[in-house]
């Protein structure tokens, strides 16, 4: 008789512990959240809610206190029901991945959400939504601070390191990763996975001086384009119209864009320059190995550095030759390019290096005025490059009806690209 009683006590303990959480998942396993405690006891409690759990938002969030710890990890759904967060703080000197979660684990999902009025910092990867995505961000918004202090470390106005796939998303938030070797991006500093249909119009920076061409990667959309292992990174149908600035590889689109990645039907009318080494600069993409295809650059690029790589594409890209399948086609470039650092390369569609451009023009102004040593200047490409292919007056005809339309309708704002384009590749 002992031993039962002991038994039902212990599970009536355990009901009343759970029960203390002002929430739990019923059988439809749908969790709502309406205030600033409920959304701190499913962080405190987030192990309870599993893969087929849906956390729904049904009202705006205010933050009250400034030590939010983020939510380990989501592997349900969460669905911010075009809700906000505000207030949401992360203080700068936080640790290991900062943000509303430190990880958006494979399978799961973040959904229609904002965060707003606040400041998300860390010394590691940090991202107003989450620090690494693996799975599924979409539809989701970003007008909060977001910034890093420690060398090799991601900041990103949505995810600190996407992993998995980010669409339908923007950030008008100011990102900053204050290192040598940081990576800042307006969506993601760091995409191994899929960006697409995502837009920024925040300031992007990264701080600290480059040493013997190692510094950090800075992007309106994301920093770095990592294709590594397994990964095959994409960006596609994004745009920036915020301003970039960085200390060594710098784009539009994309600070550095590995073999492998490919960056896709984008646009940038922000304005790129270097603070810093600037050595590496791009309407698009900074520097990159991967294909460019479909951009156009309608934003100033410029750089008073020396030894510097500027192009109204890209700053520098290399290929394997006059065959690879990685190159720059049907590009065009209408922003104005400047250079005043001396021993400098510069060019209308790609500053150096060898790689095959084809099918692509510059109708922008090159000015170049160096103040030591020689600089050489290109209409669509500087020294070195491996084969520049441009077809008739058609295809000019053809480029002109490249529309890349930034449609505000509602947000978040999509970008519809239209490529009014029948002619093949080379």
């Amino acid at each position: 008789m002992k031993k039962t009683i002991s038994v039902i006590l212990s599970v009536l303990m355990t009901v009343t512990a759970f029960s203390a959480v002002p929430f739990s998942a019923r059988a439809e396993d749908v969790v709502t959240i309406s205030s600033y405690s409920e959304l701190k006891a499913y962080s405190d409690n987030y192990d309870h809610y599993d893969s087929n759990t849906r956390i729904v938002l049904t009202d705006n969030i205010v933050c009250t206190d400034s030590n939010w710890e983020p939510v380990l990890s989501l592997r349900g759904i969460f669905d911010g029901n075009n809700y906000s967060i505000k207030g949401l703080a992360v203080p700068e000197g936080y640790g290991d991945r900062a943000g509303l979660f430190k990880t958006v684990a494979y399978g799961a999902c973040v959904q229609n959400l904002t965060i707003e009025d606040c400041n998300i910092g860390g010394r590691y990867n940090v991202g107003a939504i989450a620090a690494e995505n693996e799975g599924t961000i979409k539809n989701c918004c970003n007008k909060a601070s977001v910034f890093t202090s420690n060398n090799n470390t991601y900041a990103g106005g949505i995810a600190g390191e996407n992993k998995g796939t980010i669409e339908n998303c923007y950030n008008s938030g100011t990102i900053t990763a204050n290192s040598t070797l940081g990576y800042g991006g307006g969506i993601a500093g760091g995409n191994y996975g899929t960006i697409t249909g995502c837009y920024n119009t925040g300031r992007i920076k990264t701080t600290g001086e480059a040493y013997e061409y190692v510094g950090a990667k800075t992007g309106g959309i994301a920093g770095y384009n990592h294709a590594y292992n397994a990964y095959s990174p994409i960006i596609t149908d994004c745009y920036n119209a915020g301003e970039i600035s960085g200390n060594e590889e710098i784009g539009g689109i994309v600070g550095k864009s590995d073999p492998g990645a490919v960056v896709v039907n984008c646009y940038n009318s922000g304005k790129v320059f270097a603070e810093g080494a600037g050595v590496f600069i791009g309407g698009i993409a900074g520097d990159t190995r991967g294909s460019v295809r479909y951009c156009y650059n309608d934003g100033e690029v410029s750089s008073d550095k020396n030894t510097t790589y500027l192009g109204g594409i890209a700053g520098l890209m290399t290929s394997s030759g006059e065959n690879s399948a990685e190159r720059i086609e049907y590009c065009r470039n209408s922003g104005a390019l400047s250079l005043s650092g001396g021993a400098s390369y510069i060019g209308g569609i790609l500053g150096s290096n060898g790689c095959l451009v084809s099918n692509s023009y510059n109708t922008g102004n090159i000015t170049v005025a160096a103040t030591i040593g020689s600089s050489v200047a290109g209409g669509v490409a500087g020294p070195k490059t491996v084969k520049v292919i441009l077809k008739s007056a058609e295809w000019s005809a053809a480029m002109a009806a490249l529309q890349l339309i930034p449609v505000m309708t509602a947000e978040p704002l999509k970008l519809k690209a239209r490529a009014l384009i029948t002619t093949g590749s080379p």
